[in-house]
């Protein structure tokens, strides 16, 4: 396993920004759970419905609205927030009617409190991005387009059972260059069986070559209840490709960081100033109202899932009970997978002595261990730290779990 030195650990991820806990604001999640097929990895809520769309596809902007209204006339917190993010999620969004998005927006208009700035999201397909489309999705106010391209080789897209069109695969990233977007973005997956280091490492050039602002890079995972997952117990399919996937993740911070690109999530890189605004928010603990199938949602101190059922979801979209949730060990399960500088003070402000004292004590030995720095209240993972994160993170729960064992008895 490489040895990063201590020396290039702080330029590696020197962040733009400071992240600091923000109050006041909430974010939207749609959930369009369409697509012309479903990826055999995906563990989100998706349908497999075709190339031509179907009438459910449409119809469901008006189940979207009996959902909006529902929770904003019975959770007064949603109507105390200032809106500055709106992210079309799926599914394949991108394949969405464009009259009934037209529509739904000037919905989301009319209900919400926005900043002048809001950001708003599209994920995005290439077989969908095509020259009347981003066209029409600028008009619409969209600031930042996200294309799932995950490959630039078939036969990995088809072994996971992804859509592939060739020609679109090929102009996409062009007419996304060339939309006039602020924000344009791509997915990679890596560690597909039989992939090749040399491989991805082409895509990257390939997409780079773009200029996007923004890549999110994922190890391909087998998620519990998927199909691929299924494949492989049956011994249909390979496995992922587990050492690939380790000698990707050392390489990619100096890559990145060669080519102007802050780390500032486990799998985000962006061009500085350039953060996805929206997946922030679910890292800092700030509430977000999700409307849709399978779509799960915060109002800053309940939690809700939808069901993940389409039918289910259209006859009565507001099944959903508001769970309770306990914020100090939820905050650091999210919090410490940013690896962008983080004012941890402004985090733990509301927290009592005795749980500021247990992480106070984790940072600085995390510190100590040249994992991280920490330093007046600033917190920033060193690269390094990504190898065992999930560890690091599982220790700090467990502590503040059997903090709050303790204040309750």
């Amino acid at each position: 396993m490489q040895n990063f030195p201590s020396s290039s650990s702080q330029v590696l991820i020197e962040p733009t920004k400071i992240i600091q806990k923000r109050n006041g604001y909430s974010g939207v999640y749609i959930h369009f759970p369409f697509c012309i097929q479903k990826c055999s990895y995906c563990d989100f809520y998706s349908i497999g419905s075709g190339k031509t769309r179907s009438e459910a596809e449409k119809n469901i902007f008006q189940t979207y609205k009996d959902e909006l209204d529902f929770r904003l006339h019975n959770n007064t917190l949603w109507n105390t927030y200032t809106y500055d993010t709106i992210f079309f999620g799926g599914g394949t969004p991108s394949r969405m009617d464009l009259s009934s998005l037209a529509d739904f927006i000037n919905y989301l208009k009319l209900r919400l409190a926005l900043s002048e700035d809001f950001e708003m999201t599209l994920e995005a397909n290439p077989e969908d991005v095509t020259k009347d489309n981003v066209k029409a999705w600028k008009q619409l106010g969209f600031t930042r387009i996200n294309m799932g391209y995950q490959s630039s080789k078939p036969e990995h897209l088809q072994y996971v059972g992804r859509f592939y069109d060739p020609k679109q695969y090929k102009q996409a990233p062009q007419i996304l260059a060339d939309s006039g977007i602020s924000e344009t973005g791509y997915d990679l997956i890596y560690g597909f069986p039989g992939q090749k280091k040399e491989e991805f490492l082409k895509d990257i050039d390939l997409l780079l070559s773009y200029k996007p602002t923004h890549l999110s890079m994922y190890s391909l995972t087998l998620e519990k209840g998927t199909e691929y997952s299924r494949q492989v117990r049956e011994g249909k399919k390979l496995q992922p490709e587990e050492e690939l996937q380790i000698e990707i993740l050392e390489s990619l911070p100096q890559i990145m960081h060669a080519n102007g690109y802050e780390w500032y999530e486990v799998s985000n890189y962006c061009l500085p100033g350039h953060r996805s605004r929206h997946n922030l928010r679910y890292w800092m603990m700030e509430p977000y109202l999700a409307i849709g199938p399978g779509a799960h949602g915060f109002d800053g101190q309940h939690r809700y899932g939808n069901a993940r059922n389409l039918e289910t979801y259209t006859k009565n979209p507001i099944l959903a009970k508001l769970e309770p949730i306990d914020y100090k060990i939820e905050l650091f399960l999210s919090l410490f997978r940013i690896f962008a500088a983080i004012q941890i003070d402004s985090f733990l402000g509301d927290l009592n002595s005795s749980f500021y004292r247990i992480v106070d004590q984790k940072l600085k030995s995390w510190s100590a261990k040249d994992l991280a720095s920490y330093e007046n209240g600033i917190f920033q993972w060193k690269p390094q730290a990504v190898y065992y994160l999930d560890n690091y993170i599982l220790e700090l729960s467990e502590a503040i779990e059997e903090e709050s064992s303790k204040v309750k008895v």
